[in-house]
């Protein structure tokens, strides 16, 4: 064959709704794709070449809006069926591909190929942390804070010692109203690295105004002079789908509320970044919903001791690594003290050092959203000649060959410049 076109692969389906879930879950897994025209030709059809059950696409729908807790209810959390599901179907087109003698080309789900990525948050739900003990110590910290006026320990140096040990940044998810009631507020936010993300605690009952989730985002913008372009609902509380539209109104750009208060795992099936969709009008959300998978509160609510809470971290991190996802989970400042919590305080310090030697991509929730809108919006021209292979890109890109005989490749293709990859 001469050339490729430039999408290697369609879509061939009668539906939107149909088109829509299919080439998110495709776009998921790396693979640019375009609907189906006559007028074109194509390296693979999905709909023609490579078939699927409408009955699967319809299930991964109610998923991906949000209305389907069979997960839950079947106690299956640590399953992700949405991704399974497109890693069939991608290799499908591979093994398609390669009976016509193609190498299959996909982008790879990080930014240098790590094995996963991890997103470390802290929601920040009070900055009045009571000392740890009773009698004498209690009541000299409450002495102290009556007279100098001072308000208890807030727990964020903790938490950045620990960081700063590791050479990690996190996200940081603040109520608005801190810099209101709080004098030090601004004593807290310079403990943050600079690489460190000031993120939105949505409020109690914000989640069901749009008004009131505005309002929220412009007096933390104002308080700290940053954008926000993220949140997490306090409380996980959520309204399917009105939230993801208020918080679209309110011009955020990714949501990390959508999972369970009293169990781990992945709410959507998939531990990978996604867009939901609206189960009413059945269009797809431009807001990108990370899942988070973890919580410290859930593990002292369950009675989970340290070596339980690490068991469990490991097992959720073991289905991410499979599927090259992404771990999120949830540390409280209020628990990230030795005296009060140290089995919550040591399992988030030895989290972070499992994260680093397993060589994930730690990074903040902004990051890995600005990452995932380049990876998904990205222009690829391919073309294939003999062993050789031109990929023209809009911007600095890591893409994965795989080739009939077998052989891997990944190469980092330069924004504007022709990279060719010889199959030697």
């Amino acid at each position: 064959m001469d050339e490729l076109p430039r999408f290697a692969v369609s879509l061939k389906v009668e539906q939107d709704i149909h088109y829509s879930i299919i080439s998110e879950l495709l776009n998921r897994q790396g693979i640019l794709c375009e609907r189906w025209s006559e007028d074109a030709e194509y390296s693979c059809t999905i709909g023609q070449d490579v078939e699927f059950q409408i009955e699967e696409i319809e299930a991964h729908f109610e998923r991906l809006a949000g209305i389907s807790d069979q997960l839950y209810i079947e106690d299956k959390l640590s399953s992700v069926p949405l991704d399974d599901f497109a890693e069939n179907l991608a290799e499908s087109v591979k093994q398609f591909l390669f009976g016509k003698g193609l190498p299959y080309v996909r982008i790879a789900n990080w930014p240098n190929f790590e094995p996963a990525c991890a997103i470390i948050t802290h929601d920040i739900d009070t900055l009045n942390n009571p000392p740890a003990g009773k009698g004498v110590e209690f009541a000299k910290y409450a002495m102290t804070r009556k007279v100098k006026k001072q308000p208890y320990n807030d727990n964020i140096q903790n938490i950045k010692d620990i960081e700063n040990k590791h050479g990690i940044n996190a996200s940081f998810y603040f109520f608005p109203d801190y810099g209101k009631h709080q004098a030090h507020f601004k004593t807290i936010l310079g403990q943050l690295d600079k690489k460190d993300e000031i993120a939105l605690h949505g409020t109690q009952h914000s989640f069901q105004s749009a008004a009131t989730l505005e309002k929220e985002k412009k007096e933390l913008e104002n308080i700290t002079g940053i954008k926000i372009v993220g949140t997490r609902q306090h409380g996980l509380n959520f309204m399917v789908p009105h939230t993801w539209r208020y918080q679209e109104k309110a011009g955020l750009e990714y949501d990390l509320t959508h999972s369970y208060n009293d169990k781990f795992g992945f709410r959507a099936g998939t531990c990978l970044p996604f867009h939901p969709f609206d189960s009413l009008i059945k269009e797809r959300f431009d807001i990108l919903e990370l899942p988070t998978s973890y919580m410290d509160w859930t593990a002292l609510h369950h009675g989970m001791d340290y070596s339980a809470m690490m068991m469990k971290i490991k097992e959720l991190c073991a289905v991410v690594e499979q599927h090259n996802g992404v771990f999120i989970p949830i540390f409280h400042n209020m628990y990230i003290n030795e005296k009060s919590h140290p089995d919550v305080t040591k399992s988030f310090d030895d989290t972070t050092k499992y994260l680093k030697e397993k060589k994930y991509w730690i990074t903040t929730a902004r990051e890995c959203t600005a990452w995932w809108k380049k990876r998904e919006n990205v222009k690829l021209d391919i073309s294939f000649d003999s062993n050789a292979l031109t990929v023209n890109s809009d911007t600095r890109i890591p893409i994965e060959i795989f080739y009939p005989d077998g052989k891997i490749k990944r190469v980092i293709v330069e924004s504007g410049k022709k990279t060719e990859i010889i199959n030697d």
